[in-house]
């Protein structure tokens, strides 16, 4: 899970970067075509009017001051008035070229209009001028073109203002593009930021789980190594003992001249010491199959689980002159332990008591029910030494060294099994005397 967050986030840092692209790259384009319509629309268009207003404003003057001067006087500002005429063309023509504004179609109509007029009362008043003691282009000039001459600079006003407008609303789209561009790149680049510093957090996290696992692992090799060669050690060291008595008791059995009275006593012996290592075995089996157990699974009842152990021992514990007493079961109490597991882990306890008390101890099987399942195996027996009870269920680790057989596995599998399904166990003094071993398992 932990690698599985850091890929999304990884994803989501990149899916940021490619949306602050994106944004950037829309934002130019919205800009790219603001500036157009100001330097391929708006300015030209108002420049060319502007130009064109004041040609019309020259052209006005020239015919006006041709009035007032002598022919050949009036020859030079016929002239001057013909030029400014055709700039005022010259600069129409250009505005006409330049693409639109909406509505702006409409006031080129009205211009084209106006403007035609003009340059045609323009055209009857240099003609006039040019005739010998006219004066009929004054009030031509005064009247008529001057009037024509108002209502085109009018038009002329009027776009530029509409391309003013637009150009000033364009220049407002492009600084407010800007600054939402620059918010959500901040923003964006903020988010960025912080995710980043949490997946480098996360990745040094990580890295310090992998050392630390990794080290541990190592550790727990060494300390498996170590183990094994102790556990080899105590193997060879237990059983030599019985496998040499019982091959001192072939050999004597092999030799000529055995005194044929001795020979019970001898196979008597050897097959004790068989039966010593067989037990050893059989520790060493349930011990190996408690450490490679798979995954807990099923369930047992206690009540079946308890009598039938119970009953099991029963033969032995008569035997060795003791007591097994349980105490009354809750009826219909399941554990999450397979039948095979409970049992195991119960001959273990029970057998334990039996091995180690003396005879005329009395022995006690008891089940508490809360949230959890508590059994408890209780004798007045010796008891167990106090510095003994923290490594009791460690493997090789015995109550006592007196004579009773065992490698002292029989607890370590107790353990083993019951941690693996989800409990604990332990061991405490009985009051009055002796051990109480007990464990805790999950209802099923």
């Amino acid at each position: 899970m932990p690698l599985a967050r850091t890929l999304a986030a990884f994803l989501a840092i990149v899916a940021m970067f490619l949306t602050a692209i994106g944004a950037a790259l829309i934002s130019a384009s919205e800009v790219d075509q603001r500036v157009s319509d100001i330097t391929d629309n708006a300015a030209p268009s108002i420049e060319q009017l502007t130009s064109a207003r004041a040609d019309a404003q020259r052209l006005q003057f020239h015919l006006t001051e041709a009035l007032g001067l002598g022919d050949g006087q009036r020859v030079r500002a016929t002239a001057a008035a013909e030029s400014d005429l055709a700039a005022l063309k010259r600069d129409l023509t250009l505005y006409t070229g330049i693409p639109t504004f909406p509505g702006e179609e409409q006031l080129w109509a009205i211009i084209e209009k106006d403007v035609k007029e003009l340059v045609s009362l323009a055209v009857s008043a240099i003609a006039a001028l040019r005739e010998p003691a006219s004066e009929a282009p004054e009030s031509l000039i005064r009247g008529q073109f001057a009037t024509a001459l108002n209502r085109a600079t009018e038009d002329f006003m009027a776009s530029i203002h509409l391309n003013a407008t637009d150009a000033h609303r364009a220049a407002q789209a492009i600084e407010t593009n800007r600054r939402h561009t620059s918010h959500l790149v901040l923003a964006l680049t903020t988010i960025a930021l912080v995710v980043s510093a949490c997946v480098a957090a996360a990745t040094a996290r990580l890295l310090r789980t992998f050392v630390y696992l990794q080290i541990e692992n190592e550790r727990m090799a060494k300390d498996r190594a170590a183990e094994l060669e102790l556990f080899a050690a105590r193997v060879a060291h237990d059983l030599r003992s019985p496998l040499s008595a019982a091959s001192v008791t072939l050999e004597m059995l092999s030799r000529k001249g055995t005194p044929t009275g001795n020979v019970p006593h001898l196979v008597e012996r050897g097959q004790s010491s068989l039966h010593r290592a067989v037990l050893m075995l059989d520790g060493l089996y349930a011990f190996a199959r408690a450490i490679g157990s798979g995954p807990p699974g099923g369930s047992s009842v206690l009540l079946d689980a308890v009598q039938q152990t119970a009953d099991e021992m029963r033969a032995r514990a008569d035997a060795a002159g003791l007591t097994i007493v349980v105490e009354p079961v809750p009826h219909h109490v399941a554990v999450r332990a397979a039948p095979g597991v409970l049992a195991s882990i119960l001959s273990n306890l029970l057998g334990n008591a039996v091995k180690y008390c003396p005879p005329g101890s009395r022995v006690t099987v008891r089940v508490v029910v809360e949230h959890l399942a508590r059994i408890e195996v209780a004798d007045n027996g010796p008891g167990i030494d106090p510095a003994v009870q923290e490594t009791i269920f460690e493997p090789f680790v015995r109550a006592t060294s007196g004579g009773a057989e065992g490698m002292g596995l029989g607890l370590a599998t107790v353990k083993r099994l019951v941690e693996a399904h989800g409990g604990s166990c332990g061991v405490g003094p009985t009051p009055g005397g002796g051990s109480t071993f007990w464990l805790e398992l999950p209802l099923a």
